[in-house]
Formats: C-alpha cells, sequence, structure tokens
C-alpha cells in the first residue's frame, strides 16, 4: 500500500508542481531529530543509538529507511526489545510499554504523537520547499530538516524533557 501511495504522491508533485508528501514523513522526520539530541544527551555516537518505536507497518518503513539512510542506529517495533533501547518513542500514550522502559532502565522517553509531530515538521519543511521551488521530499531533504528540527535546542539545553523543540518556537519554522 505504501508503494501506491509512494507513486501517487510523485504523481500529484508532478501535475500540481508543488511537494507533495505524507505524514508518515512527518513522523519519521521527527522521530529522527529526536535520535539525534537522545545522543548528544547519552554522549553516544549517533549511529549507536537503538530506538524502540509503536508504529503501523507503513510507517515502521519509512522511519526504518531515513533512520538507516542518516546512519542513526537501529530501531524496532519489537516489544522484546523494549528493554534494550536508548531511546523509547511514546506515540500514543502507551503507559504498558513506557512502563517496561521505564523498568528496565531506558533513559530517554520522548513523547510524540502524531498531530504534534506535524505541526513540528509540516510549515518549516513545506516553506523551505516552496520557497526552493522544490516539487519532491527526497533523502538529503529529510536529513537536513531533521538536524535543522533538531538543532532549535542548543546542545547544552537538551535534557529529557527537551529533546525537540515546541512547536510554538518561531525557529522550528
Amino acid at each position: 500500500e505504501r508503494e501506491k501511495s509512494i507513486l501517487l504522491e510523485k504523481e500529484l508533485a508532478v501535475k500540481c508542481q508543488i511537494p507533495v508528501w505524507a505524514d508518515y514523513d512527518a513522523f519519521a522526520l521527527a522521530i529522527c531529530g529526536g535520535i539525534i539530541n537522545s545522543a548528544k544527551l547519552l554522549k553516544k555516537e549517533p549511529s549507536t543509538m537503538f530506538t524502540y518505536v509503536k508504529l503501523s507497518h507503513e510507517e515502521f518503513k519509512v522511519l526504518e529507511a531515513m533512520v538507516k539512510n542518516m546512519g542513526l542506529g537501529d530501531v524496532t517495533c519489537d516489544e522484546n526489545d523494549i528493554t534494550e533501547a536508548d531511546l523509547f518513542v511514546d506515540i500514543n500514550g502507551d503507559l504498558e510499554g513506557l512502563n517496561k522502559a521505564q523498568k528496565s532502565g531506558v533513559q530517554v522517553v520522548l513523547g510524540l504523537h502524531n498531530q504534534k509531530a506535524a505541526m513540528l515538521v509540516f510549515p518549516g519543511v513545506f516553506k523551505g520547499l516552496l520557497d526552493s521551488k522544490c516539487t519532491e521530499l527526497n533523502n538529503d531533504i529529510k536529513e537536513a530538516a531533521a538536524k535543522a528540527l533538531a538543532s532549535v535546542i542548543y546542545d547544552d539545553e537538551i535534557c529529557e524533557d527537551d529533546i525537540l523543540p515546541g512547536i510554538f518556537e518561531l525557529e522550528v519554522i
């Protein structure tokens, strides 16, 4: 189904001559920004991060490809791996998973609901794409956007409660 969606996005982008992309990409961008800042908080190389997130199959595949492309370690949605994770991404108030993560010593928890991810990512990335007259969101742009999102919080300000910026911070756009 994701392949059909990608083809439709490309077709619409050509016909409309504007970038067309899905919330899967926004979610993946936000999580990658969170992985970057979590690695800084944990004083780890991003390539060694292990992230757990509970996503649909389609969402997970988009995230997995982006994490791999950016060299941000490994990502899993297998609940058996929660106890090994450096970062637990809570997308829907998963209290059972959160309790398991906290009991096992997962050091960083990122509360990131799909709506928050969309509000964090879409305005700034879409504005950048339109300003630069791009018609697609390619891997280079995704990586730059994730890094830019992560950079809104200065390294010395990153803490467990501030892995990603708030949606109303002007620098986000």
